[in-house]
């Protein structure tokens, strides 16, 4: 609407133009026959001055038929200038009803959009609720299925459950049942080999026992005979006059092997002299090896337990 307003102004403003100049251009057209009627002036050479009179007037004329194209070259311009304007504005008139029915098409288009939008979006408002109410009733599907499932596994579980607590006691008793069966026959058994060895040991202690009533009834009929033949020997080796450390014995107690070869001796009751306690020890190492009973078991019997002699020098 302002660009209509502003070139109805401008062709207002020509208008007004195009007159003034039409005005002047008929001012101008008066003005040779006022030219010619200039009253004659006196002069010496009137022929010469109505020459130049002449001159001016074509001068004029020319000036005026100048003025004239001028005018109408001018008019012309702004005839064309006008007509361009008109041009221009009409191609404006055009432009802008050609842009207000494209925003008129546009908020047609915009308001066609904006309903269909709104229609689209209510279809899927619609869909989303049906959607909605499709995946509540599929949860609901799914939630049953699903709580139904964990009560079978439950159940099963429950089954399985019970069936291993059953199979666990019974394990248990069979296992307690075995042991028990194997504890009584272990103890039995136990008993049997306790009783067997008792009456091994008994046997073997009875045996022993008659064995070492036997070597000790060897020994003590050896013993005087064996002390009596150790006597002698060791006296060979006394080198002491009679009569010396009379009353003195030493009781010492003689390590031998099966061979007769003393393997040690010390003493086991002092006489209340060292000296003669060493001495009686040296004589008997000196002795060396001395006589063994002919029975091998009394033998034996003395090489592996100490023998005890009594050493005295008056014998």
């Amino acid at each position: 609407m302002r660009d209509n307003a502003d070139t109805l102004k401008a062709f207002g403003l020509a208008l007004a133009v195009h007159a003034a100049v039409l005005g002047a251009f008929t001012f101008s057209l008066s003005l040779p026959s006022r030219v010619h009627q200039v009253p004659p002036q006196e002069t010496d050479q009137p022929i010469q001055a109505f020459a130049v009179d002449a001159a001016a007037v074509q001068a004029e004329v020319e000036r005026q038929q100048a003025k004239e194209a001028a005018a109408r070259a001018a008019e012309q311009r702004r005839q064309r200038e006008l007509a361009e304007q008109e041009r221009k504005a009409r191609e404006a008139r055009a432009r802008e009803e050609q842009r207000l029915q494209e925003i008129a098409r546009q908020r047609e288009e915009a308001k066609r959009q904006q309903e269909a939008e709104q229609a689209r979006l209510a279809r899927l408002k619609e869909e989303q609720a049906r959607e909605a109410e499709r995946l509540q009733k599929l949860q609901e599907q799914r939630a049953a299925e699903e709580a139904k499932r964990k009560a079978e596994e439950q159940a099963r579980l429950e089954r399985e459950r019970k069936a291993r607590e059953e199979a666990e006691r019974k394990r248990r008793e069979e296992e307690k049942r075995k042991a028990e069966e194997a504890k009584r026959k272990a103890e039995e058994e136990a008993r049997q080999r306790a009783e067997a060895e008792r009456r091994k040991a008994e046997e073997e202690a009875r045996r022993a026992q008659i064995a070492a009533e036997e070597l000790n009834n060897k020994i003590r009929q050896a013993v005087p005979g064996w002390a009596n033949a150790v006597t002698a020997h060791v006296r060979r080796y006394w080198t002491l006059p009679p009569g010396s450390y009379a009353g003195r014995e030493t009781t010492v107690e003689i390590r031998l092997a099966l061979n007769g070869n003393v393997l040690n001796v010390r003493t086991v009751r002092s006489s209340g002299d060292a000296t003669f306690d060493r001495l009686a020890e040296a004589t008997i190492q000196k002795a060396s090896p001395l006589p063994m009973p002919a029975d091998a078991d009394v033998a034996r019997a003395f090489s592996s337990q100490g023998v005890q002699f009594i050493f005295k020098p008056s014998q």
